[in-house]
C-alpha cells in the first residue's frame, strides 16, 4: 500500500516523489512503444511493410488510405489484401489513425464492424502486439500489409513499400511525423 501523508486539513495526499515515479513510468512506457524520436523532437518515419508474396513496390498515398480504410480489397485477381493493424496505442497506430485513415480508433472499429456486417470484409483485420510481432507475422503472411516505425529493423523477406515513389528517410516522404 502506498504511504500517504495527512495535510493540515486532514485530507490525504500522495507521498512526495510518487508523482515523479508515475511520470517516469509513463515516460518509460512511451519509450518502449517507439515514441523516443517524437519526444526528442526528431522526425519519425513509418514504413509500410508487406509480406514476401506481395508483388507491389510502391503505393500512392491515396491507395494506402484505401487499403487501411478497407476500400482496396485485392492486390490483383485472387490475391486479397490482409491488413494487420499496429498495436493499439503504439506510435504507428496513432499515426495510422490521425494521418492515414483520419478517424478515431472507435470510428475505425465501427467501420470494420459495419463492413463485416455488410459482407464487405470476410474477416476482421488482425492487430499486432508490437512492431516486432507485426514484422514477424508479415514475414510469414500472405497478402499482408502493416505499418511500423521505420527504424524497427526488417526481417528477411518482407518488403518496405515506397509511398508516392519515396522511401523512409528520403526528403518529402509522406509518412513522416
Amino acid at each position: 500500500m502506498a504511504s500517504r501523508h495527512r495535510s493540515r486539513t486532514g485530507s490525504e495526499a500522495r507521498a512526495p516523489g510518487r508523482v515523479s515515479l508515475v511520470l517516469a513510468g509513463v515516460l518509460a512506457g512511451a519509450l518502449s512503444v517507439g515514441l523516443s524520436p517524437a519526444l526528442a523532437g526528431d522526425p519519425m518515419d513509418f514504413a509500410v511493410i508487406v509480406s514476401p508474396d506481395v508483388r507491389v513496390e510502391s503505393l500512392t498515398f491515396e491507395d494506402l488510405q484505401r487499403v487501411f480504410r478497407f476500400q482496396k480489397r485485392y492486390w490483383g485477381p485472387g490475391r486479397p489484401v490482409n491488413v494487420l493493424l499496429p498495436a493499439d496505442g503504439s506510435a504507428a497506430h496513432e499515426f495510422l489513425l490521425s494521418k492515414i485513415v483520419g478517424v478515431s480508433d472507435g470510428a475505425l472499429h465501427r467501420a470494420i464492424v459495419g463492413k463485416l456486417y455488410r459482407g464487405e470484409l470476410d474477416r476482421a483485420p488482425g492487430t499486432a502486439a508490437s512492431d516486432a510481432e507485426a514484422l514477424g507475422i508479415a514475414s510469414n503472411g500472405r497478402g499482408l500489409i502493416t505499418l511500423v516505425v521505420a527504424d524497427s529493423g526488417h526481417p528477411p523477406g518482407v518488403h518496405v513499400l515506397a509511398v508516392d515513389r519515396l522511401r523512409p528517410g528520403e526528403a518529402g516522404y509522406p509518412l513522416r511525423q
